[in-house]
């Protein structure tokens, strides 16, 4: 899987970037930054990593470009808040979607 260049969200444009994240500790896959508008995936992920990685850095990017990650105390809920809406929302919406596509 050949990875955008960059996504729209909320009408701004981010930049996606393959980078070894080897100094990092080994939970992490990517990570967002708002001031460059720029997604940073690590490189030598399998494909459903990459993926997955690239779905829920684009939900950090979603909420810092919708103001809400600049809430006071955020910090605290936004690491929970995305793994909530990638790992419970979105399947259960994709499964929904697929029912309404046959009705």
């Amino acid at each position: 899987m050949t990875l955008p260049k960059t996504v729209r969200i909320a009408g701004t444009t981010i930049k996606i970037v393959e980078k070894d994240l080897s100094d990092f500790d080994d939970e992490c896959y990517g990570y967002y930054v708002h001031d460059k508008q720029t997604i940073v995936i690590g490189k030598g992920l399998s494909a459903k990593v990459r993926e997955e990685t690239l779905c829920h850095e684009m939900i950090h990017a979603a909420l810092d470009c919708s103001g809400i990650s600049f809430s006071k105390g955020f910090e605290q809920l936004e690491e929970p808040l995305v793994r909530t809406v990638h790992t419970l929302f979105l399947p259960a919406w994709e499964r929904v979607q697929k029912r309404l596509s046959k009705s």
